[in-house]
């Protein structure tokens, strides 16, 4: 008698401690350990019911391959029964037992219990876990845009320069020899009379026109400019009330200035 006593209390301690001992089984065999009493929001909790005790979540021991993955940053699968997941990316889990695919114009990271709405100026698809920014594209294509409209401006504005270089250079006349054989006089017409006559004297140029095509072949268009000299002379005043003499420094010097080179004329004295 005494020893059927003992084996029914044994028996009640035992039912006890499995009453109070989470139900289920894990992947590695090992016992779980119980979490909470509720399944925590952001949670997909499939099998979870309030008013059972052996469905509260719990967390059980990861095996060898869940625990490689963990260290790879990586989530692996519910490691017992009832393990909770975290909701998954792209849905969103507004109670423990539902897992909805995040809705358009929304996106959905990974643990979400609501769907966040997408901002002006981004793109959410359906089941998106991320927004799409446009602003940033937006605004290279934009600055794309101002770069060639800039350039295009620059273009117009240099080749109106130029047009407007070339206009000048057609209606400022200057005295020339004429054309005709023997005739070594010089025209006087005044700048009025050849605008106003609305022609130009056939080989006539003009001072203008002179002075750009020296700035074209500046700029490469034509051939360089070579400036030539002959019996280049020099020669400092003097000053009779204070007894001084004129200087001579330079007297018959010839030569020639070369473009691409610096060119100084220097006398005995170094100046």
């Amino acid at each position: 008698m005494y020893h059927l006593s003992v084996l029914i209390a044994l028996a009640a301690i035992c039912e006890a401690v499995s009453a109070a001992s989470p139900v289920g089984t894990c992947l590695t065999g090992s016992t779980p350990f119980e979490l909470s009493t509720f399944c925590a929001p952001g949670y997909y909790c499939p099998l979870y019911n309030a008013s059972d005790s052996s469905t509260f979540p719990v967390q059980c021991a990861a095996t060898d391959d869940c625990v490689i993955t963990r260290l790879t940053a990586k989530f692996c699968s519910a490691q017992g029964t009832y393990e909770p997941l975290l909701c998954e990316a792209g849905h969103y889990c507004p109670s423990p037992s539902e897992q909805i695919k995040c809705p358009e114009d929304h996106y959905c990271p990974i643990g979400q219990s609501k769907p966040i709405k997408c901002g002006a100026m981004t793109a959410c698809a359906a089941g998106s876990s991320k927004k799409r920014e446009w602003g940033s594209l937006l605004s290279l294509v934009i600055g794309d845009i101002a770069a060639v409209i800039l350039y295009c401006f620059l273009v117009w504005y240099k080749a109106r320069q130029q047009q407007s270089i070339k206009d000048r250079c057609a209606v400022i006349p200057i005295n020339t020899p004429t054309a005709e054989e023997g005739d070594t006089g010089r025209r006087t017409e005044s700048v009025l009379d050849d605008v106003e006559g609305g022609k130009m004297v056939k080989g006539q140029r003009t001072a203008t026109e002179v002075l750009c095509e020296g700035f074209d072949r500046a700029r490469g268009k034509l051939p360089l400019l070579i400036l030539e000299f002959e019996q280049l002379s020099l020669t400092v005043p003097g000053d009779a009330s204070k007894g001084r003499k004129p200087l001579t420094i330079l007297t018959g010097v010839t030569g020639s200035i070369r473009p691409g080179k610096v060119t100084a004329i220097m006398g005995p004295s170094g100046a």
